[in-house]
């Protein structure tokens, strides 16, 4: 079993994994009114803005660029991710000194990489100033190298919503054939007006807090965020958390809109657990994609319903927004919080009869306060173009 060390984070949830974790535990949400996002012709509700208000530049030696221009541009992306990467700084220094930076690795999930600058740049008139070349996906991984000064395998991941699953898919992967002994995984996601304009020509963008299962869900939020973790070997600084299974499948069934009978994401499920060696009785809880857009709440419905039906599952994205290709890190690093017993299941505010009565029935938590039974935690991602992947992570229970 590979280990999993840590969690550097920053969302709507706060600065900090103490701030989403503090947060979750009151039952809270982060408050509308703190959103500062406006982008044209979309609705501020449609957004969930990023907390970068206790934004600690305290480790900026530690994390100097090689490339000094690139912190010039402030890229909203890499301030996101350089965030992460300060909160995983003793990780990161037990990584190097165990295993070396010869041996460490990265793969982070993108989709946008900086785009939201180049929107600006080219919206200002005049002379171009952005270094364009940050709007590609590769420099967010690059940023991570060059920063840190590792030697180990690069890339970025970039299949939409599944990107920082297969990040960390891939990060087992290094690690299973003997190519690293370290790897940073996760992925990082700014809002862009690209990416909220095509969300918006779907139909699939509410202009009011999403609302997952729910009988008026109307879509996505739009969230930021930056989830970084270190898998390794072998566990760094006591960590008890380790990545215990993973599935991934491509079915091709369409551009934007999920297999509706749910067969293609059952078994990306099916593999994660066979690669755990569990059953779903061992499942403490699920972190559920959870759009709530009307095909993929039909569809997950429907793999719950089948597959895993008294499963406790919770829903991320109506407390942090569609973080895009941060998103499947995130609900890893929710689910950890949970089966390590520091937050209850993250629940929904309805009601019973909010529940969308066309759904298929299975155990979507409503009520505050319910602890996980297991010590394992799936959570799911599906992105665009038939991309599924599941991760299963557990706790020895210490």
């Amino acid at each position: 079993m590979l280990a999993i060390n840590g969690f550097g984070t920053v969302s709507c949830l706060g600065s900090s994994l103490s701030d989403a974790r503090e947060l979750l535990r009151s039952g809270g949400v982060a408050p509308e009114a703190a959103n500062k996002l406006s982008l044209p012709g979309i609705a501020p509700d449609s957004l969930r803005e990023a907390d970068l208000s206790r934004f600690d530049t305290s480790g900026e030696d530690y994390f100097r660029l090689l490339h000094a221009e690139r912190i010039r541009t402030e890229s909203r992306s890499i301030v996101l991710l350089r965030h992460s990467m300060a909160e995983l700084a003793p990780e990161l220094d037990a990584a190097f000194s165990r295993f070396g930076k010869e041996r460490t690795a990265c793969v982070i999930g993108t989709s946008t990489a900086s785009l939201s600058e180049a929107e600006r740049s080219l919206e200002d008139g005049g002379e171009i100033s952005f270094d364009f070349s940050l709007s590609d996906v590769a420099c967010m991984s690059d940023y991570v190298r060059d920063t840190l000064g590792i030697k180990g395998p690069c890339w970025s991941a970039a299949t939409a919503c599944t990107s920082s699953a297969r990040a960390l898919i891939s990060a087992a992967g290094l690690i299973e054939a003997g190519i690293a002994d370290a790897v940073i995984a996760g992925g990082v996601s700014a809002v862009s007006r690209v990416t909220a304009a095509g969300f918006k020509s779907l139909g699939v963008l509410s202009s009011e807090r999403c609302l997952p299962f729910h009988r008026r869900r109307q879509g996505i939020n739009i969230g930021e965020a930056a989830v970084l973790t270190v898998i390794t070997r072998e566990p760094l600084l006591g960590s008890d958390l380790f990545l215990a299974g993973f599935g991934a499948t491509a079915d091709g069934f369409s551009v934007s809109a999920p297999a509706p009978d749910a067969g293609p994401q059952k078994d990306a499920v099916r593999e994660a657990m066979r690669r755990a060696g569990i059953s779903p009785e061992d499942l403490g809880c699920a972190a559920l994609h959870g759009t709530g857009t009307a095909a993929n709440d039909a569809m997950e419905s429907r793999l719950m319903h089948d597959l895993l039906p008294d499963v406790p599952a919770f829903a991320p994205k109506y407390f942090t927004g569609h973080t895009l290709s941060a998103a499947g890190a995130m609900g890893v690093m929710l689910s950890a919080l949970v089966i390590e017993d520091e937050i209850p299941i993250p629940a929904l505010p309805y009601a019973a009869e909010d529940i969308d009565p066309e759904l298929p029935r299975f155990s979507l938590v409503t009520e505050r306060g319910r602890r996980p039974k297991g010590r394992y935690a799936l959570a799911d991602s599906f992105a665009f173009g038939g991309n599924n992947a599941a991760v299963i992570i557990g706790t020895h229970g210490k």
